[in-house]
């Protein structure tokens, strides 16, 4: 389940914004992703970060709107993730 409260409260800090990018750290198979971009402002980039192919693989191939795109990346969270921003992420 999915508290409403935290849904909005991360909505309205993307109001107004031209392009939303998200990384979403052990994003398994994408459950934040299909809760939230239906309330966020469009175009979306979305950065899918998890230690299990299996659940990325899964992520990429669940549909969604055209003006959400995502890439997947495997990484193992217990490392050093600062190589993980590219400075155009929010």
């Amino acid at each position: 389940a999915r508290n409403r409260a935290v849904l909005d409260a991360v909505a309205a800090a993307f109001a107004g914004h031209d392009r939303v990018c998200v990384v979403d750290f052990g994003s398994g198979t994408g459950s934040t992703l299909r809760a939230l971009s239906g309330q966020l402002p469009r175009p979306q980039h979305w950065r899918l970060v998890d230690d299990d192919p299996v659940h990325l693989a899964e992520a990429a191939a669940a549909p969604r709107p055209g003006d959400v795109d995502i890439d997947t990346l495997h990484f193992d969270l217990r490392g050093d993730i600062t190589e993980l921003f590219d400075g155009s992420t929010a």
